[in-house]
């Protein structure tokens, strides 16, 4: 990059990049939170779950040692995130007994820079929960002075530099309450911190060159941690015009010269994206890091709407983690808090009685999902009454809107909107056993239903059965019927189910996604009709099945697009692969660019692209001395392949082999 001081940054990240997975963390720094959090949590019992939780952060922040680096430009470490429980025993954890929050959120970082610390402590009202709240900006201040930033511990920032460490400083924060938790991303960090660079730009302050330098440390920063802080540039502001500015191609340029793996960036594009936007994300995503992952921004702005979002803050919206989207800053948004598993439904409903016809099969199999989820609505209503008492946290709820104005913390409502994701596992694993069920059994009528129920509970021992049930035709993914119709028929009956529903007295709207992280690659299951063998994957988000053969890029666009992506914020993204010669120069950028529109002119929600060879995915796995910067996307966000466990090794190498 020519920038010693960046590159010496990346080589350190680079050396730190350590065993435990995808994340920079320190022993030593996992040790002084554990000590820190049982010493406080031990003091404070009997208080309300509020001030224990504030008075933590004030210990953490008085307490903890402040870690500046030589080189650095911002500064605070994350490093203490996840694992710190192993270094308390088990009666040490359990008189902790410190939950934390879900994470899975974008906070008002923007409204934090505006206001600065006494900013936020002039909004507080009165409230039982003022007390907790003051204790906790105090916190909040004592940190950011502690660390030598005494400038904005208390006002807001007066620079892009000040802004980005203040930023950053929030991340931290965040982190140390949520204490193991992940995906707390930055949401629309080129609309908030641009003003900053655009007013230091016209005084002279600094020039392009120093801002990309303060932004590729901040990026650097990131990659402690947390796994899955998503950052999306581009898309419309509140009147619905492109909001695209010199900080949003900053970040695509710096993304691609850092090819780190955090944060994990997204775009939003739209008809009016600029030529420069798209150029620069199509040579991003040319570089074979999984980034940036694509969202169609009227449609997300749609399917936000659809929980009764006024449109103006629907457009302002961000993506949580990995795909999930929810208004920015004023939303308690739960993306990961519920769960379906489609294909272990399908699996309950084959021990029933059933009828002599496809039609009324697939009518009883509608019945019996409505009864699945409506277990799943009473857990997740369950783990809300569980968090209002057990999860309160302080300092995220300043950084959310409303939740200052009403007195609450976010766990007890204080935010303007509230959602719970609904996740849906397997769609594509129980159309194409939908397909197989009406192909063996109601057409071919090659063996009756109890004969097909006994084949997938013994896991397939008729070789024949196997074979038929593996290329009954028309399968989610090839673009054809039955697989077509089925997949758009059970796909909107489903997220119109979620939607149709409430919880916490209808102050909680569940929003539905065709997506659960890992859950294709770890929920082991048995066998399913479509001829899916016991422990097998089941198909990922809205993608086709392993199982389909025949598929094209072009095939998987066409099944895909007739999912309702309208109704679905919590998330509903398409992988795809493509091999780097086929993605070479601007052929390949045109290529690219053609796909992404295709499937956003057909209403498509969000893309995610790999550009990488399955060839060279084997080789990293036997040898991955020999690709140790080999960046893929894995799922909601990139992670260096070789630091990946076998399972996921072996799924994107397969996903690779089928263009998915």
């Amino acid at each position: 990059m020519g920038n010693e001081r960046i590159e010496m940054l990346l080589e350190r990240a680079r050396e730190g990049h350590n065993q435990q997975g995808h994340k920079i963390v320190s022993e030593e720094e996992q040790r002084e939170y554990a000590r820190i959090i049982h010493a406080s949590r031990t003091k404070s019992v009997g208080e309300p779950e509020a001030m224990r939780n504030a008075r933590f952060l004030m210990d953490f922040a008085a307490g903890v040692t402040p870690r500046v680096e030589d080189g650095e430009l911002i500064v605070g470490s994350q490093k203490f995130t996840c694992g710190w429980g192993a270094f308390l025993s088990e009666a040490e954890r359990a008189a902790t007994d410190y939950h934390g929050n879900v994470g899975h959120i974008v906070v008002d970082y923007g409204r934090v820079l505006l206001r600065g610390v006494s900013g936020l402590r002039a909004e507080l009202g009165d409230s039982p929960n003022r007390k907790a709240f003051e204790l906790t900006l105090d916190a909040f201040s004592t940190f950011v002075r502690r660390h030598g930033c005494a400038e904005i511990a208390e006002e807001p920032p007066k620079s892009f530099h000040q802004a980005v460490q203040l930023t950053w400083f929030v991340q931290v924060f965040l982190h140390v309450e949520s204490s193991c938790t992940a995906a707390i991303s930055f949401g629309r960090l080129d609309q908030y911190l641009w003003p900053f660079l655009k007013a230091d730009l016209r005084s002279g302050a600094l020039d392009m060159a120093r801002a990309e330098e303060i932004l590729c440390c901040f990026w650097l920063k990131c990659c402690e941690g947390d796994e899955s802080q998503n950052v999306i540039l581009g898309g419309v502001d509140l009147q619905g015009r492109d909001s695209t500015n010199p900080l949003s191609l900053l970040c695509l340029d710096v993304t691609r010269r850092l090819k780190v793996w955090q944060p994990s960036v997204s775009v939003r594009v739209h008809p009016d994206s600029p030529q420069e936007f798209w150029d620069k994300a199509l040579a991003l995503c040319s570089e074979g890091i999984g980034m940036p992952s694509f969202f169609n921004d009227p449609v997300v702005v749609a399917a936000l709407e659809k929980l009764d979002i006024p449109r103006p803050v629907a457009r302002d919206w961000a993506v949580v983690g990995c795909t999930e989207a929810t208004p920015q800053g004023n939303t308690r948004g739960l993306t990961v808090c519920g769960a379906m598993n489609l294909a272990a439904a399908l699996l309950e409903y084959l021990d029933t009685p059933q009828p002599d016809s496809f039609a009324t099969f697939c009518d009883g199999l509608k019945g019996h999902l409505r009864g699945v989820y409506g277990k799943s609505l009473a857990a997740s209503q369950a783990w809300l009454d569980r968090s209002r008492v057990q999860d309160c946290s302080p300092f995220e709820s300043l950084c959310l809107e409303g939740c200052a104005a009403s007195g609450l913390t976010a766990e007890e409502g204080g935010a303007n909107y509230n959602i719970l994701g609904m996740n849906l596992l397997g769609l594509g694993t129980l159309v194409d056993s939908l397909v197989a069920i009406r192909e063996l059994v109601f057409e071919r009528r090659l063996l009756s239903l109890p004969e097909l129920r006994s084949q997938v509970k013994a896991n397939f021992p008729d070789e024949r059965i196997l074979q038929a049930a593996r290329s009954a035709p028309g399968k989610y993914g090839s673009d054809a019927e039955p697989g077509n119709s089925l997949a758009a028929d059970f796909s909107r009956f489903l997220a119109t189910m979620v939607l149709e529903s409430r919880l916490d007295g209808g102050k909680v709207r569940p929003n539905p996604g065709f997506f659960q992280f890992g859950a294709d690659i770890g929920h082991w299951m048995s066998a399913t009709p479509d001829g899916r063998r016991d422990q097998d994957r089941l198909s990922y988000a809205s993608g086709p099945s392993e199982l389909c053969d025949g598929k094209s890029v072009t095939s998987i666009l066409g099944s895909a697009a007739l999912l309702p992506h309208e109704l679905c914020s919590c998330g509903d993204p398409l992988m795809l692969s493509f091999p780097r010669a086929d993605i070479a120069g601007e052929d390949g950028k045109t290529r690219l660019r053609q796909v992404v529109g295709a499937f956003f002119a057909k209403g498509g929600f969000h893309l995610q692209i790999n550009v990488v060879d399955a060839a060279a995915l084997k080789d990293a796995k036997l040898h991955p001395e020999r690709h140790p910067e080999l960046t893929v996307r894995i799922s909601g966000y990139s992670a260096r392949f070789t630091r990946l466990g076998v399972d996921w090794q072996d799924a994107i190498i397969a996903r690779t082999e089928q263009g998915v």
